[in-house]
C-alpha cells in the first residue's frame, strides 16, 4: 500500500500537468500568507523537507513543468468536476479532492516515507489547495469547467475558466498586501469556518460562488463584472492561505 501512495505522490509532481488555477502570482500569494501565519519551528521543518527550495517555486513547481500534451490524463488531478444540481460523492474516480487527502495522508504519516516523498506531497499541497480554491476547479462537467464557455475579457477572447484563473488577476494586479488585508476583516468565527482542514469542504465553499462566476451579461467580462468580483477572488486566495498555515500547523507543530 505504501509503495501504491509513494508511486503516485512521485508522478503527481514529476509528469507534467495542463489545468491551471490563479497561476504564478496566485500560488505565490497563497503561500506568502501561509507562511506569515506559522512559528518558525514549522517553517524551519517545512524548509526542511522542501530542502531550502523556496514556498513560492514550490508552489509552482507543478504549473511550471506543464509543457507535456503527453500527460493529458493528469489533468483531473487539478480539479473536480460535478453536475450542476449535483452534490459531491466519493467514488474511486482521481480527482483535487483524492490528491489532497492522498498527499495529506502522507504528510500525517510522514514517518513511513523518505524525505523525498515528504517534499513532493508538500508541493503538491501547496499548489492544489490553491487549485481548489478556484470556483470553477469545482465546476460543471456541462461546459468542461468554463473551458467551453467563450467570452470578451475587455474587448479580447478569452473563455470563463481563463478569466478567473489568471485574467482578472493580471488586469487588477492582485499583490499580497491587498489579500493580507482581507484577514482583518474576518471575524472569528468566519476564521474558524475557513480553517476546517477538510477538501471536500472546500469544494463545497467553492462551488457555492459558482451563481456569481456565471453571472455575465451577453458574454462580456467588463469592468462592472471585474470590480464586484476581485473581492471573491482576493477572499479565496486568502482561505487558501489560512488553510495551508492550518495545515501545516496541524502537522508539523508538535515536532
Amino acid at each position: 500500500m505504501r509503495k501504491i501512495i509513494a508511486i503516485c505522490v512521485i508522478l503527481s509532481y514529476c509528469i507534467p500537468l495542463q489545468i491551471k488555477a490563479w497561476g504564478i502570482q496566485g500560488h505565490k500569494i497563497i503561500v506568502q500568507i501561509a507562511k506569515s501565519k506559522l512559528d518558525k519551528s514549522v517553517t524551519d521543518m517545512v524548509d526542511y523537507y522542501l530542502k531550502g527550495m523556496a514556498w513560492e517555486e514550490s508552489a509552482c513547481c507543478m504549473d511550471e513543468t506543464s509543457k507535456n500534451k503527453n500527460n493529458d490524463y493528469i489533468k483531473p488531478w487539478h480539479y473536480v468536476s460535478i453536475a450542476k444540481d449535483k452534490t459531491y460523492v466519493k467514488t474511486k474516480e482521481i480527482n483535487i479532492i483524492s490528491q489532497l487527502e492522498l498527499n495529506l495522508n502522507v504528510l500525517k504519516n510522514r514517518s513511513l516515507y523518505p524525505i523525498e516523498f515528504i517534499g513532493e506531497s508538500l508541493k503538491i499541497v501547496f499548489h492544489l489547495i490553491g487549485d481548489i480554491s478556484q470556483p470553477l476547479h469545482c465546476g460543471y462537467p456541462e461546459d468542461k469547467c468554463g473551458n467551453m464557455v467563450q467570452v470578451k475579457f475587455l474587448n479580447k477572447t478569452s473563455n470563463l475558466h481563463k478569466v478567473w484563473d489568471s485574467d482578472i488577476l493580471q488586469e487588477k494586479n492582485i499583490d499580497l498586501w491587498s489579500c493580507a488585508k482581507l484577514i482583518m476583516s474576518f471575524s472569528q468565527t468566519e476564521m474558524n469556518e475557513i480553517e476546517k482542514t477538510d477538501p471536500t469542504l472546500w469544494t463545497l465553499d467553492s462551488r457555492s460562488l459558482l451563481p456569481m462566476v456565471y453571472d455575465i451579461k451577453g458574454g462580456v467580462i467588463d469592468k462592472a463584472y471585474i470590480d464586484k468580483n476581485i473581492i471573491i477572488i482576493e477572499k479565496q486566495l486568502v482561505k487558501s492561505g489560512l488553510r495551508l498555515a492550518e495545515l501545516l500547523n496541524q502537522t508539523f507543530a508538535s515536532q
